[in-house]
C-alpha cells in the first residue's frame, strides 16, 4: 500500500471514527441537549469509487443510530449535511463557483442549536443553489 494511500484512508477513517466518538452522550446523565453530527450531500447520494462519500454514508447512519437511542433520553441528535462549500478542501483553490461560504453552514448548526427544548431537528441538508447534486 502507497503512503498516498495509507494517508487518505487515515484520514477517512479517522474521520468516521471521530464522528463516532463525538456521539457519545453526556456523561453528566442530565436528560436534555442535543448532539450536531456534520455529514455531506455525498452521504445522501451515492458517488461511485469515492472513500469520502462512503465515511459520509457511514455518519448518515450513525446519526440516525444515535437518535433512536437519546431520544428517549431527552436528547436531540441534528445531522447537517452541506453541499460544496468554498474550503482549502478543493485542490488549487478549484471550489466551483457556486460554492457557498463557510458561514452558512455555521448558521445552519446554530439554527439546530437554538430549537426548543422537545423539538428533535434531525437533518438537515444546506446546498448552494447551482448544485447538481
Amino acid at each position: 500500500m502507497s503512503s498516498v494511500t495509507f494517508g487518505w484512508r487515515r484520514r477517512e477513517c479517522g474521520r468516521t471514527w471521530s464522528k463516532d466518538r463525538a456521539g457519545s452522550a453526556p456523561a453528566s446523565g442530565e436528560p436534555g441537549g442535543r448532539l450536531v453530527l456534520i455529514g455531506s450531500v455525498a452521504g445522501l447520494k451515492n458517488s461511485p469509487a469515492n472513500l469520502y462519500s462512503a465515511t459520509k454514508w457511514a455518519v448518515t447512519g450513525l446519526a440516525e443510530n444515535l437518535r433512536m437511542y437519546a431520544t428517549t433520553r431527552g436528547i436531540g441528535i441534528t445531522l447537517v449535511n452541506p453541499g460544496m462549500i468554498d474550503t482549502p478542501f478543493w485542490p488549487g483553490d478549484s471550489a466551483p463557483s457556486f460554492a457557498m461560504p463557510p458561514q452558512h453552514v455555521a448558521e445552519a448548526i446554530c439554527f439546530a442549536l437554538d430549537q426548543p427544548a422537545g423539538v428533535d431537528l434531525n437533518t438537515l441538508t444546506i446546498r448552494p443553489i447551482g448544485q447538481p447534486v
